[in-house]
Order: structure tokens, then C-alpha cells, then sequence
């Protein structure tokens, strides 16, 4: 399941580093009920010997203009986050439409929507359209893990 979410600058300074994924982060783990949040960070879910956090999020791709380091967005950003738990994208999802508000470094973005888009049904192949390079590898070393 995925969540796709418009955001909206509030303030004519709203501008956030080009590294801004830990950012990102930062918003997931801090609108996420508390429990889910410290399960999600600190364990994740095992697999064998893996810890996998099981969840995603896009780039912000809307148009934004680049100076000295800072992205300043030009109109709506739409980021979409997925994860295969639903309680992880109920709790997100609550905690947005409840507080309205959120912060990607020091810009602060008001939340306009925040939209639910299901699984698509599984298919044995698919075409995929990519934006940038992808980069397969296993670090598997024996089926075990």
C-alpha cells in the first residue's frame, strides 16, 4: 500500500538541503505512534539474520530551483511513502491528518492530502518505467541468509 501526500510550503522561505533524505526520515519515525516508531527504528522486522525496516519513500521530484545546496520548491511536493504494514501507514497517515503540519529541515509544509493508493494486483511480469539507474546485487551468501 502506498500514501501520496501533498504538501504545500507555508512561508515564502520554505527551502530544504538537496541531501534531504534523513529529513525525510526524520518525518516518517517522528509521525508515527510511538511504539511503531521505536519497533520500526531501533528492530525493523527479522528475516533470518536481517533487520529490514519495510518501508520507502520517493524522491521529491516536483519542480523545485537549486541554490547553493538548497532546493526551493516551485508548487505542491508529492511524496509517496509505501511499506507492506498497514498499521505502519494508518499510524502515518493518522498523525499527518491530525497535526496538519510537518517540517523538512527548517521548511515547514502544510498537509493538504494525504491519499491511499492499494496494491496493485501481482502480475508474473511487469513493465517498469525508471528515473534513474537501478543497481541489482544480492549480499546473500547462502539461501539461509
Amino acid at each position: 500500500m502506498r500514501l501520496v501526500l501533498t504538501l504545500n510550503a507555508h512561508g515564502k522561505d520554505a527551502r530544504f538541503p538537496i541531501h534531504y533524505n534523513e529529513f525525510v526520515q526524520g518525518v516518517i519515525y517522528r509521525n508515527l505512534d510511538e511504539y511503531l516508531a521505536q519497533v520500526f527504528h531501533e528492530e525493523g522486522v527479522r528475516d533470518r539474520k536481517r533487520r529490514l525496516k519495510l518501508f520507502t519513500f520517493s524522491r521529491l521530484l516536483e519542480p523545485c530551483t537549486l541554490t547553493d545546496g538548497w532546493l526551493e520548491p516551485k508548487g505542491p511536493l508529492r511524496p509517496v511513502i509505501a511499506s507492506p504494514i498497514v498499521e505502519f501507514l494508518e499510524s502515518f497517515a493518522c498523525q499527518l491528518v491530525r497535526n496538519r503540519r510537518l517540517h523538512i529541515g527548517s521548511a515547514e509544509f502544510v498537509v493538504e492530502s494525504v491519499e491511499v493508493e492499494f496494491q496493485a494486483p501481482y502480475r508474473e511480469v511487469v513493465i517498469l518505467r525508471v528515473l534513474s539507474p537501478v543497481t541489482v546485487y544480492s549480499t546473500l551468501l547462502t539461501r539461509e541468509g
